[in-house]
C-alpha cells in the first residue's frame, strides 16, 4: 500500500479496534457509504486481524507498520501555521505543535486536526461546532481559540493557544504544596469550568493532563475538543446528532457514572470529574483505589463501587487524616455521588463550599447543627476562645454566683474603658492635626506672600522633624497624612519616604487603628512603584489588624478604599468587591462624615471602569458628582478628579461630546488663575484627545502642544508619550504627514525603552502607522500595520481588560481598508466583528460613537455588495448612535445621515 493510503487507514483501524462488534458493524456501514474503496481495504485488514489474533497478531509486518505509522505531517502548512511535531492524540483527532509562518509575527500554537475517521458530514459539523464553542470561551484560565478552518484536503482544524506548563498533579507534588495551596490552585480550574458552563459548554474530559500550571503559577484548562453543547441546533437544549456522536469520547479513569451507564451528560458530569481530580490532588490516589489495572476495571468501579473517604485514603499521614476528616470528607463525598442529582448543582456551589472551608466557615455539604457552627467559630477565633476558656476556668474555681456577677461587671467596665480610650486617642489626634493645620495656614505662612500646597507640606515635614508630638501614635498619624498629600501632588518619591517612616514607627505601637492606617496608606505608593505583591500584603495586613467593632469601621473603610486602588493597579478582580464593601460599611457608620461618601462612590466608579463595566461606572461617577454638588464642593479638586475620570469612561465608550464638557470643568477647577498653567498635563492630554475625536483640530493642537510642554518640564515621561501619539493623530488629520511621522519616530524608541516587548501600547503606534500609510496612499502597508496591531492586542487580551475597544477600533479601520481594496466580504466580516466586540465590552443601552462608526463601515461594505436594504438599516443605526455622541454637525454624522437618506434608485 502507498504511504498516502496507510495514512488514511491508520486512524480508521484504531477506531475500528476500539469498537465492540455490533457497534463496529454499524460504523463500517457508514464508512462504506462514504468511502467504499477505503472501506474495502479496511475490512480486509480487519479480517486478517481476526485470523491472526489467535496466533501472532504482532508478527504481521504490514499491520505493525500501519498501527505504528505517524502521519507525515511535519513541515506541512495548515492555514497560516507550519506543523513541527505531534503533541498528543485523542478520540477526536491529533494535536500538533506549529509555528506561525505567514511572516506577520512569530509565535507558537497548537493545531488540532480532526481524525480522518470522522471526516463525514456529521463529524465535520461537530468540528465546526467545537470551534464555535471554543470561540465563546474567553477566560484567563482557559486556553483560547486563535483560528479555525479546513485544509486543502478537506480536513477541519483548530488553532489553539499553545500552553507550556506542568500538569496540575505533578506540579503540586514537585512543589510539595500543602493542602491549602492545592485547593487555591484547584479553585482556578473550578472558575474556568464555571465559565464554560455559563456558555453552555460541558468539558467532559477533565483530567490532570488537561489542566496545566504555567510558569507564573496560573492554571490553564485545555482541550474542549469533546465539549458537549447544551443547546441543540435550534437552541432547544435537546440532544442533537452532534452530542450523540461525541458521547463515545471519554477517559475511563475520569468518567462519571452516567457516562459509563449511558445516561445524560450534563454539567454534573464535569462536577464529578473535578471531584476525582481533587481527590487525587489531596490524597495522591484515584478514588477507585489501586486495584484497577485496566480501563474496563476503572469503569466498573466507577459505576458500582463507592470510593474510600478522603481521610481514609490519606491514612498514611496522621496530620492529613485529621485535616481531611469532617468538612473535606463531606465535600469530596458529595461531589463523587453516583446520582448526579445528589452532587453539587453547579461548579460555583462546589467552589463556594471549598472557599468556606478555607475561611473556616460552615459548609453546605455537612448537616448544620449548633455544635458544628460552634466548632467553626472556635476555629476562626482560636486565640480569643482559648483566652475565654482560661478565664472561665478561673471563674469556676470560686463561688459561681459571685464570680459571674464580677465577671459581667468587669467586662462592662473593660468595654467602657476601651471605648473611652479610643475616643480619647481620636480626640488627641484630631487636636494635634488641628494645631498643625493652624500653624501651617497662619503662623508658618507670612502675610501677603503667596504659597503652594507643596510649600505647606514641606513646612509640615520640617515641623515634625524638630517637634515632638504628644504621642508616637500622633506622630505616625501626621506622617501618614503628609505622605498621602504628597501622593496627591504626584510627588511619589517623597510620599513613599514619609509613608515608609510612618509604617516603620507604627510597628512599635499596639494601637490597631494606627497600625492599620499606616500599612494601608503605604500600599498604593508601593503599587504605583511596581511593588504590587507587597502592596497587596499590606492591605490584607491592615484589614487583619482591625477588630470587627463599630469604632474601627472608618479605619476599615479606609483600608478597603485604598485596597481598591491597589487591586486596580494589579488588575485584580478584587477591586469591585472591595469598593462595594467600603460603600456598604459606610451606610452603617453611626455618624458618617458627609464628605467621605462621594469619595467612596468615585472609588467604586473607577473600579467599575477598569473592570470594563462602563455603564455602572458612568452611573457611579454621576452619583459622586451629585453628592459633591449637594455638599457645595463642585469646585474642589476632588470634583475635578471626578469630572476627569467620568469623562475618561465616556471617552472609552465613545461619547466624546459629553466627555469634552466634563474635561472642561476639570480644567476650569485646576486653573488657579484661569491661565491653565496649573492644569495637569494628563488632564490636558485627555481634553486634546476628545477634541481630536470631535475634529476640532486647531483647538486640539493647541491643547496638546501645551500638555506636551508641561509634561516635558515636569519630567512626566508617560504623559510625554501619550502627547506624542495624540499630536501624531492631530497632524495626520490636518494633512501634516511629515510632522505626524516625526512624532511616531520619536515615541517608538521611547516606548521600547520603557515597556516590555509586546505591550499593548505598541498596538496604538501600529494603528497610527497604518492611518498614516493610508493617508499617503500605501493601502498594503496600512493593512500590514493593522494586522500587527491586532496581533499585539490579541496577545494582551488577558492582561488588558479594556483591550476589546482597541481591537474593535483596529477591525473597523481594517474593514475600511478592505473596502478600498474591493475585498467586500472581508470588509463586512471585520465590521461585524468590531460591532460584536463593542457590544460585548460596553453592554446594552449605551450610545456610542464607536458603535456608530462601525455601523457606518458595515453599511458601506453592504452597499458595495448591492445589499441595499441591509445597508440602509446599518446607516440608520449609525446616525442614531452618532448624532448624540459626536453631535449633528460632526462630519462623520453628516456622512452617515447623507447615506441613510439616499433614495433606493441611486444605489
Amino acid at each position: 500500500m502507498s504511504k498516502e493510503l496507510l495514512a488514511r487507514l491508520h486512524p480508521l483501524v484504531n477506531r475500528a479496534l476500539e469498537l465492540e462488534p455490533a457497534a463496529r458493524a454499524a460504523w463500517l456501514a457508514e464508512v462504506r457509504s462514504e468511502q467504499p474503496t477505503v472501506a474495502a481495504k479496511l475490512e480486509a485488514l480487519l479480517a486478517r486481524e481476526a485470523e491472526l489474533d489467535a496466533h501472532g497478531f504482532l508478527e504481521d509486518a504490514e499491520l505493525i507498520e500501519l498501527l505504528a505509522l505517524s502521519p507525515p505531517l511535519a513541515g506541512r502548512r495548515v492555514g497560516a501555521y507550519t506543523i513541527e511535531r505531534q503533541l498528543g492524540q485523542g478520540g477526536m483527532g491529533t494535536v500538533w505543535l506549529a509555528r506561525r509562518s505567514d511572516g506577520r509575527y512569530e509565535g507558537k500554537a497548537a493545531v488540532k486536526l480532526l481524525n480522518l475517521a470522522l471526516v463525514d458530514p456529521v463529524g465535520s459539523a461537530r468540528f465546526r461546532r467545537e470551534g464555535t464553542a471554543l470561540a465563546r470561551l474567553t477566560h484567563p484560565n482557559i486556553a483560547r481559540l486563535i483560528d479555525a478552518g479546513v485544509t486543502e484536503e478537506g480536513q477541519p482544524f483548530l488553532v489553539l493557544e499553545y500552553v507550556e506548563g506542568c500538569r496540575i498533579d505533578a506540579y503540586c507534588n514537585q512543589e510539595r504544596l500543602p493542602p491549602e495551596q492545592r485547593l487555591e490552585l484547584f479553585l482556578q480550574a473550578l472558575d474556568a469550568v464555571a465559565h464554560a458552563h455559563a456558555n453552555l459548554i460541558v468539558h467532559r474530559d477533565i483530567k490532570p493532563s488537561n489542566i496545566l500550571v504555567t510558569g507564573d503559577g496560573g492554571v490553564k484548562l485545555l482541550d474542549f475538543g469533546i465539549a458537549k453543547l447544551l443547546e441543540s441546533e435550534a437552541g432547544s437544549g435537546e440532544h442533537s446528532v452532534l452530542t450523540e456522536l461525541g458521547g463515545v469520547a471519554l477517559t475511563p479513569e475520569y468518567a462519571a457514572p452516567e457516562q459509563v451507564t449511558g445516561g445524560a451528560v450534563t454539567t454534573a458530569t464535569d462536577v464529578y470529574a473535578l471531584g476525582v481530580l481533587l481527590y487525587i490532588l489531596l490524597s495522591g490516589r484515584h478514588p477507585t483505589g489501586e486495584g484497577c489495572r485496566s480501563s474496563a476495571e476503572h469503569l466498573r468501579a466507577i459505576a458500582d463501587t463507592d470510593p474510600l473517604r478522603l481521610s481514609a485514603a490519606a491514612a498514611t499521614s496522621e496530620r492529613l487524616r485529621r485535616l481531611y476528616a469532617g468538612d473535606l470528607d463531606n465535600i469530596v463525598a458529595k461531589v463523587l455521588r453516583k446520582d448526579p442529582a445528589e452532587r453539587y448543582p453547579t461548579v460555583q456551589a462546589f467552589g463556594e463550599d471549598l472557599r468556606r472551608y478555607l475561611r473556616h466557615e460552615p459548609v453546605s455539604a455537612r448537616r448544620d447543627t449548633v455544635q458544628y457552627r460552634l466548632g467553626k467559630f472556635v476555629r476562626r477565633n482560636r486565640t480569643s476562645v482559648t483566652l475565654g476558656v482560661l478565664v472561665l476556668a478561673a471563674l469556676l474555681a470560686g463561688l459561681a454566683g459571685t464570680i459571674a456577677e464580677a465577671r459581667a461587671a468587669a467586662r462592662e467596665a473593660h468595654a467602657a474603658e476601651g471605648e473611652r480610650d479610643f475616643a480619647l486617642r481620636a480626640l488627641s489626634r484630631a487636636q494635634t492635626v488641628n494645631e498643625l493645620n493652624h500653624f501651617l495656614l497662619k503662623d508658618a505662612a507670612p502675610w501677603g506672600k503667596p504659597f503652594t500646597v507643596g510649600d505647606l507640606l514641606a513646612r509640615a515635614t520640617r515641623l515634625l522633624d524638630h517637634q515632638r508630638a504628644e504621642s508616637d501614635a500622633d506622630r505616625v498619624e501626621m506622617l501618614t497624612a503628609i505622605g498621602r498629600e504628597y501622593g496627591t501632588l504626584d510627588q511619589s518619591a517623597r510620599a513613599r519616604e514619609l509613608l515608609e517612616r510612618a509604617y516603620a514607627q507604627s510597628r512599635t505601637l499596639a494601637d490597631p487603628s494606627t497600625r492599620a492606617n499606616a500599612a494601608c496608606n503605604l500600599a498604593p505608593a508601593l503599587s504605583e512603584a511596581g511593588e504590587r505583591v507587597r502592596a497587596e500584603q499590606l492591605i490584607k495586613e491592615g484589614l487583619d489588624e482591625l477588630p470587627d467593632e463599630p469604632q474601627f469601621a472608618l479605619d476599615r473603610i479606609t483600608c478597603l478604599w485604598l485596597g481598591t486602588e491597589v487591586s486596580i493597579d494589579n488588575g485584580s478582580m478584587e477591586s469591585v468587591p472591595r469598593a462595594r464593601a467600603a460603600l456598604a460599611l459606610f451606610q452603617h457608620v453611626p455618624f458618617p462624615p458627609a464628605a467621605l461618601e462621594p469619595s467612596l462612590l468615585e472609588n467604586l466608579a473607577e473600579a467599575y471602569r477598569v473592570s470594563g463595566q462602563f455603564g455602572l461606572a458612568v452611573k457611579a461617577y454621576g452619583r459622586a458628582s451629585d453628592q459633591l454638588t449637594a455638599l457645595g464642593r463642585d469646585s474642589t479638586q476632588a470634583a475635578g478628579t471626578v469630572y476627569n475620570d467620568w469623562a475618561l469612561s465616556l471617552t472609552q465608550i465613545g461619547q466624546p461630546l459629553k466627555a469634552e464638557s466634563l474635561f472642561r470643568k476639570a480644567v476650569a477647577i485646576s486653573s488657579a488663575d484661569q491661565s491653565g498653567r496649573s492644569v495637569s498635563p494628563v488632564l490636558l492630554t485627555n481634553l486634546a484627545r476628545s477634541l481630536l475625536e470631535l475634529e476640532r483640530l486647531p483647538e486640539a493642537e493647541e491643547v496638546a502642544e501645551r500638555a506636551y510642554g508641561d509634561a516635558r518640564r515636569a519630567g512626566d515621561e508617560a504623559t510625554v508619550n501619550q502627547c506624542l501619539l495624540v499630536r501624531a493623530a492631530i497632524y495626520r488629520e490636518q494633512g501634516a504627514l511629515a510632522r505626524a511621522d516625526a512624532m511616531l519616530a520619536e515615541v517608538e524608541p521611547r516606548l521600547r525603552r520603557m515597556l516590555p516587548p509586546g505591550h499593548y501600547a505598541f498596538a496604538r503606534v501600529g494603528v497610527e502607522r497604518a492611518l498614516l500609510a493610508e493617508a499617503r496612499g500605501d493601502i498594503a502597508g496600512a493593512g500590514a500595520s493593522l494586522d500587527r496591531a491586532l496581533e499585539v492586542l490579541e496577545a494582551n487580551v488577558r492582561t488588558h481588560q479594556q483591550g476589546g475597544f482597541a481591537r474593535a477600533d483596529v477591525l473597523r479601520h481594517r474593514a475600511d481598508l478592505n473596502l478600498k481594496l474591493g475585498r467586500l466580504a472581508e470588509a463586512e466580516h471585520d465590521a461585524e466583528q468590531s460591532l460584536e466586540l463593542l457590544n460585548e465590552q460596553q453592554g446594552p443601552g449605551l450610545l456610542s460613537a464607536n458603535v456608530g462608526r462601525a455601523y457606518l463601515s458595515l453599511g458601506q461594505a453592504l452597499e458595495a455588495q448591492g445589499r441595499t436594504s441591509d445597508a440602509q438599516r446599518a446607516f440608520a443605526a449609525a446616525v442614531a448612535q452618532l448624532e448624540p455622541t459626536l453631535g449633528p454637525e460632526h462630519p462623520v454624522t453628516g456622512q452617515a445621515r447623507a447615506l441613510a437618506a439616499l433614495p433606493t434608485a441611486q444605489h
